[in-house]
């Protein structure tokens, strides 16, 4: 199964090392062997890249480890990638990292492209989603695996502005529903996403100010209203009772993730 872990990514992209071994001690062995792939990749990082030549977009620069034989992408960008760059105005580190409406726009629009492909080639990366599946190709895109395996997505909020993945999800949800047309390929796999229910989040305290109260009120009809999407767009919410995140993490390692 692949697992979207925004709090993993967020460490690699910063290459916050030591906090994340303070939060993982005691920690499972499941967060261990992370721990362990993100010390690798520190000093491997060079070593790991594959598709380096992407600048502003990650369809398909990831990291390779070789003897988990696991791939790690950093779909929207990352602080500090595995090239040598000189900073200039035109080139620098952090061109990747997604901010503004146009960088999601014009990645949106990278993403359609790919899925329609070209016809009458043999090029992998030129090819549609559709050939790629039909010919069990291995592509370098993450964008694939949404159609391919089993995704568990934990700590992304997947908020309605992002709008690449929202037409990801809609799209995989529309070939699923196209399954007796010969036009398509057909799609199996499982998505879920997990989120936390925070127990006594609808607790009133007398500290409280209204607009708190109301900042609440809205988050929790938010995540009702992303979680009764998701299942109209044929992926299954998850909700998790919880005290906190930290315990919604210790839920997903110790129990859920391992059942």
């Amino acid at each position: 199964r692949f697992s979207s872990l925004s709090w993993v990514y967020s460490c690699i992209s910063n290459t916050n090392i030591t906090r994340l071994a303070e939060d993982l001690r005691g920690a499972p062995l499941r967060s261990s062997y992370v721990l362990h792939l993100l010390l690798e990749l520190r000093e491997r990082k060079k070593k790991l890249a594959q598709n380096r030549q992407e600048r502003k977009y990650s369809l398909k620069r990831s990291y390779y480890f070789p003897n988990q034989n696991l791939t790690i992408w950093h779909i929207h960008g990352e602080l500090f990638d595995s090239r040598n760059i000189i900073k200039s105005t035109k080139h620098y580190h952090e061109k990747s990292i997604m901010i503004g409406y146009e960088h999601y726009s014009s990645y949106l629009k990278q993403i359609q492209d790919n899925i329609r492909g070209q016809s009458g080639t043999q090029n992998i990366e030129k090819q549609s989603l559709n050939a790629r599946l039909n010919n069990e190709e291995k592509s370098p895109f993450w964008t694939d695996i949404l159609f391919t395996h089993n995704i568990d997505i934990i700590g992304l909020g997947l908020d309605f502005s992002e709008n690449h993945l929202w037409w990801l999800i809609n799209h995989r949800a529309n070939k699923i529903r196209k399954l007796n047309s010969n036009e398509d390929t057909k799609i199996n796999n499982k998505i879920e996403f997990y989120y936390p229910r925070l127990n006594g989040e609808n607790k009133k305290d007398e500290s409280d100010s209204l607009e708190e109260l109301i900042k609440r009120k809205n988050k929790i009809q938010k995540s009702k209203a992303i979680a009764e999407v998701l299942n109209a767009f044929e992926v299954e919410p998850m909700e998790i009772r919880c005290n906190s995140y930290q315990d919604f993490y210790k839920k997903l390692t110790n129990t859920y993730l391992l059942s």
